[in-house]
């Protein structure tokens, strides 16, 4: 077999590395001239460890990232509303806070050179899709046997399969960013997000010396610079004031929130679509790149028994979809509700959720946590 695997972020390189573990021939393609420093900080869930620790990276991440065994959603004044654990019953593995180029780098170090081909930017496929050809926007053409897309929300093979595809609009803002501090001790090692009106801001420890936060706000796309966003949380917790002040303005990266409603088809003939191309969702479960790393694991393990391209493909969809789609639907819902705006519904909420039974989200959690089987 040889995969060829459009998209080189966290869902591509580890589709790849999956893929190297089987045995499976591979090359993958990125639109990138060169792989740099980007991003702020993601959440490696259990899920997403536990398909870490089959490929070998466990020891790896554990060194470069920070584990943290809470999600904790509190108010603005970081007083807790709701608290999960990250702890799952069927192993010991913890999740980690890392930095998303980190994990990128500890990825890329286990692909050889001669498996990657950097500035190459899709064009189109090649028509009729039989013939099994992709045009780069360089002028170079590829052919394929078998076409894996991890080319994120915005996918032109996506477009090109199924163009009833759609992208939804939350109306939410969100800014990312990484800064050299060090949590105080009574945050450390947990998640925290702070729910207010209409917005919400959450940070985490993502190495001994480093925090990653992100914050989010209601409302069309907007640019807000570091002062603006200042005065926006200024009557969150103090801490948020200062872990904004000390980050710098070019850290500081502005994303529109979307996600892709789901759908009932990823893969046509020997073409598949995976990770973000596939069922970008929503971070309000912290579960986009987990999702695409389970995909990575998955796709790779109906490759490995199934030799015909669109059975393997079909395998794959049909294993993933129902786990996928109510992690996409539920993200949607907890970021409308964690934006509520009406004083009186605010309350509500939270009184209901301190008074939700634990083992009500624990059941969620191990639900996301459970790896899917072939």
């Amino acid at each position: 077999m040889k995969i060829s695997i459009i998209g080189a972020g966290i869902g591509g390189l580890t589709t790849a590395i999956a893929l190297q573990q089987k045995g499976i021939d591979y090359h993958l393609f990125e639109k990138f001239p060169s792989f740099k420093p980007i991003g702020a900080g993601i959440m490696l869930a259990n899920n997403g460890m536990q398909v870490m620790d089959k490929l070998g990276f466990t020891e790896t991440i554990s060194t470069n990232g920070f584990h943290f065994s809470s999600l904790n959603i509190t108010n603005k004044k970081l007083n807790i509303v709701s608290k999960a654990s990250t702890r799952f019953k069927k192993n010991t593995l913890k999740s980690y806070a890392i930095h998303r180029s980190k994990l990128q780098e500890i990825l890329l170090s286990k692909i050889p050179e001669a498996n990657i081909s950097l500035n190459k930017e899709l064009a189109n496929l090649g028509e009729p899709l039989e013939s099994n050809v992709i045009h780069f926007k360089d002028g170079s053409s590829h052919i394929y046997e078998g076409l894996i897309a991890a080319d994120g929300i915005h996918s032109n093979i996506r477009k090109s399969l199924f163009p009833a595809s759609k992208i939804r609009d939350p109306e939410q803002m969100c800014w990312r960013g990484v800064l050299n501090f060090q949590l105080p001790k009574v945050y450390q090692g947990q998640l925290h997000e702070m729910w207010g009106k209409g917005k919400r801001f959450g940070f985490v420890q993502i190495n001994q010396d480093q925090t990653y936060w992100y914050a989010l706000k209601s409302g069309k796309s907007s640019k807000l610079n570091k002062k603006e966003l200042q005065l926006l949380f200024a009557d969150f917790h103090s801490l948020v004031t200062e872990i904004i002040t000390n980050t710098t303005d070019e850290s500081i990266l502005p994303n529109k929130i979307e996600d892709i409603k789901p759908m009932k088809q990823w893969s046509s003939g020997n073409i598949c679509l995976i990770g973000d191309a596939a069922h970008a969702t929503t971070p309000n479960l912290g579960q986009g790149a987990n999702q695409a790393i389970e995909d990575a694991y998955l796709i790779a393990e109906c490759l490995s028994k199934e030799k015909n391209y669109q059975k393997a493909f079909t395998r794959f969809q049909n294993s993933r979809q129902i786990k996928v789609n109510r992690i996409v639907k539920s993200s949607w819902n907890i970021g409308k509700m964690s934006h509520l705006s009406n004083p009186i519904m605010i309350t509500f909420r939270n009184f209901g959720m301190r008074c939700m039974p634990s083992g009500v989200m624990q059941k969620q959690n191990e639900y996301i946590y459970t790896l899917n089987e072939t």
